[in-house]
């Protein structure tokens, strides 16, 4: 194996014996999903597949059949089945024809037939008698005196006639199918759709809504991603994660002992996740590289993540926007930023004891602040100059003492509501016009108990994640309320667990 290419297989034991049976073992904070990838693209595991296509020919010789000659070797014993069946069905009706003549000549004739019954001492003389008198053979002879008398009503003799006429018919269909190719082979055809339909399921390699990269297919599917304090990851389908009340008990992560979630994101798995670090640095990973319903250990862990962001494959927005702890906010365009560089960049310069808090990809737009004592401010991101990569940064909100920034989102110009969650779970929506546009530098007002908020002008769903659990609800089970209501009840929190994060779910 390639050293620097290996995405942390070990080693490997092949232990084929009547079926293959190949090990790979990979190393504990090694991602399974890169691991597959990378044998994908090294080996021939992903386009390769053996099979035995020894048969018996005819019945009798073993032969190795091409792809072609087995489907060949199909349809014609098809062929064979679908004639033999045909055949089946003519012997059949020309059977039912053949004894429904001899109840209609019995009918033309019911006065004659009784009384040559009548006069017969047995039945075998009976049966020997109406054959030579009405020319008839055992199987007739046996219907017509297995006839009821009921049969005789004109009504019943319609019905007899009727019965022929149509089995002609069905006769004269068989027999055509059977001389000609064509209509033989459309029956065929039109039996393979029959049996496709009623037995068949759909078709397993599917076209999906893909996205297309370095020739990498790649089904997009949204993602979960929830980060704990010893650096590792928990990953989900949002779509996997069912809707459920407010004040459920959601789903629970399996954490180790002392152990717990401390932020969350929400992206594509086409898109790209920013890692930055405290010293101020930034890495990215694709999020199609971590697996999903796994435990796995983020790449740069050990280099003091303090935060993430999501980074849209059809992200457009020009400008990119950092804001710390301390309340500082720069604005660089996003041109400034190699993206694409596998190595890590200085993403912004930090004063000492200041962290990234949010990291923001927007156009001209409004940006809300949360401090941890729940003070909220909106800015306009027009009004501030785009600056250097390297750079420091400007007063973005006051912060009073001992107070820090819990948050920054970006604010759509069509947003209308603000969904606010505190601590301990209660939850509200309040109409984004009961919040003024300040300038920079300003405390802002109060949001009893808030830890996190995020505004929308849709109705998606929302998930609330504790650093324990997460649960997914309805946008319209969160009542609309005044900005100073505590609010309703959104999850069951036990002991020492708390909400951290709001996050939308499309």
């Amino acid at each position: 194996l390639d050293e620097e290419d290996n995405p942390g297989i070990e080693r490997f034991n092949d232990l084929t014996g009547e079926k293959p049976l190949i090990k790979i073992y990979i190393s504990k904070r090694a991602n399974p999903d890169k691991a597959l990838k990378y044998l994908y693209k090294n080996t021939s595991l992903q386009y390769f597949y053996g099979i035995n296509m020894t048969m018996l020919e005819n019945g009798r010789f073993p032969k190795v059949f091409t792809w072609k000659e087995a489907l060949q070797a199909h349809i014609d014993h098809e062929k064979i089945v679908y004639r033999r069946g045909f055949e089946f069905d003519l012997a059949k009706i020309e059977k039912r024809i053949h004894v429904l003549d001899g109840l209609l000549i019995a009918t033309a004739n019911i006065e004659e037939v009784v009384k040559v019954i009548k006069s017969s001492a047995s039945t075998n003389v009976a049966a020997k008698a109406l054959q030579e008198r009405f020319l008839l053979d055992e199987e007739q002879t046996k219907a017509v005196l297995e006839m009821k008398l009921s049969r005789l009503a004109n009504l019943e003799v319609k019905k007899l006639e009727d019965e022929k006429e149509k089995l002609e018919k069905d006769a004269a269909q068989i027999r055509a199918i059977l001389n000609d190719q064509n209509l033989f082979n459309q029956e065929l055809i039109k039996g393979w759709n029959e049996v496709s339909k009623k037995f068949g399921d759909e078709r397993r390699t599917k076209i999906l809504n893909v996205e297309n990269e370095n020739d990498e297919v790649i089904e997009k599917k949204q993602l979960s991603l929830s980060f704990t304090n010893k650096g590792a990851v928990f990953v989900n389908e949002t779509s996997s994660l069912y809707t459920q009340r407010r004040n459920g008990v959601g789903n629970k992560f399996k954490l180790d002992k002392d152990e717990f979630i401390v932020d969350n994101l929400i992206g594509d798995n086409t898109d790209t996740i920013l890692f930055f670090t405290k010293a101020g640095n930034f890495y990215h990973s694709k999020l199609n590289e971590f697996e999903v319903g796994v435990k796995q250990w983020i790449e740069y862990a050990d280099k003091e993540i303090v935060s993430a962001a999501i980074l849209e494959k059809s992200n457009k927005t020009p400008f990119i926007i950092f804001v710390t702890k301390n309340g500082l906010i720069k604005k660089s365009k996003i041109s400034e930023y190699n993206l694409k560089r596998n190595m890590g960049s200085s993403a912004l310069k930090l004063d000492k004891g200041d962290e990234i808090c949010n990291v923001i990809f927007c156009n001209d737009e409004k940006i809300g602040f949360l401090s941890e004592k729940s003070y909220f401010i909106m800015l306009d991101s027009s009004k501030i100059t785009p600056i250097g990569r390297v750079t420091r940064g400007v007063i973005g909100m006051k912060l009073g003492e001992n107070d820090k920034v819990r948050a920054a989102h970006v604010i759509k110009n069509n947003d209308n509501e603000i969904v606010c969650v505190s601590d301990i779970g209660n939850i509200k929506r309040v109409k984004l016009s009961d919040f003024k546009v300040t300038g920079r530098g300003t405390k802002g007002v109060k949001l009893e108990n808030t830890v996190d908020f995020l505004t929308s002008s849709q109705k998606s769903d929302i998930m609330i994640i504790s650093n324990v659990t997460q649960i997914k609800i309805k946008y319209d089970d969160i009542p609309l309320l005044s900005k100073e209501a505590i609010g309703v009840k959104s999850l069951k929190l036990n002991g020492d667990s708390k909400v951290i994060k709001l996050e939308i779910v499309n």
